[in-house]
């Protein structure tokens, strides 16, 4: 539901076979004291009447286009996945040409502020290198240790 609007109502017509879910908003509606078991059947036949009229046909192809732009927004999402996936391989495994056997990731949670990420290639992981990279998070165990 959308917040500061006047009158809201979710309707829904999936128990009479349409596959339909819709927001109605009556903007600038003043408040009334007509109860809401009134005013859902109205609601209703106004929906129904109107799909028997114009149809579902403007429905189904708003259904279409999201699937479709869905379907285009999942490979594009799996493609930068893969190569976010490939450099970090070649990351890791430029560190470990270097010496470094692991590969450190936390979150820190400061006081103030938001969340934000680090990472650090470690050598060899100890509880005083750990506590210094996490010494500006509130929390102390949110993090993970990879060997490379």
């Amino acid at each position: 539901m959308y917040h500061g609007y006047g009158l809201q109502f979710k309707l829904s017509l999936k128990e009479q076979g349409f596959n339909a879910e819709s927001v109605f908003i009556k903007d600038r509606l003043e408040c009334c004291d007509i109860p809401l078991d009134v005013i859902l059947p109205h609601a209703k036949k106004l929906a129904i009447e109107y799909i028997q009229k114009n149809g579902t046909t403007k429905l189904q192809e708003a259904i279409d286009n999201y699937q479709i732009s869905l379907d285009k927004f999942q490979k594009e999402f799996e493609a930068d996945n893969a190569k976010e996936e490939a450099r970090t391989k070649e990351r890791h495994a430029k560190n470990k040409a270097e010496g470094f056997g692991f590969y450190f990731s936390a979150w820190i949670h400061p006081i103030h502020g938001d969340d934000y990420g680090i990472e650090a290639y470690l050598k060899e992981p100890n509880e005083r290198i750990i506590a210094n990279l996490l010494k500006k998070s509130t929390i102390k165990t949110d993090y993970t240790i990879t060997a490379l």
